[in-house]
């Protein structure tokens, strides 16, 4: 919702949990959203690179799926990984790093931790 109230011309949300793909479409209608896409996916698989790539997910997830993440990311896009434990974070920045990927950003609050990325 934040990206297309700052200019985002489209939008896609996936989640793979039914509780969630409705709390979002719930909000989009509340927030008058108009491109945003929500579906509802397992997997990463079938998805156009992006110029900005939001990842609200664990440790797990966000390594196991490394290597889709990345083929989702033009030169220069922007990851933004959250939804992890700053203990996590250097194990999370050497497996992007060897995708191309440098933190520009860093933040925490209260054991949690969210990085900023870029794909050079």
């Amino acid at each position: 919702i934040l990206a297309e109230k700052l200019g985002a011309a489209e939008v896609i949300a996936i989640d793979n949990d039914e509780w969630s793909i409705n709390n979002a479409i719930e909000n989009i209608e509340i927030n008058n959203s108009r491109n945003i896409k929500v579906q509802y996916k397992n997997s990463l698989d079938d998805l156009n690179a992006q110029d900005i790539i939001l990842a609200n997910i664990n440790l797990n997830v966000l390594t196991t799926n490394v290597q889709k993440i990345c083929l989702m990311s033009k030169h220069r896009s922007l990851l933004l990984l959250s939804g992890f434990f700053i203990e996590d974070e250097v194990a999370l920045l050497n497996i992007y790093s060897n995708f191309g990927f440098v933190k520009t950003k860093e933040k925490r609050l209260e054991g949690w931790s969210s990085l900023l990325l870029c794909k050079e």
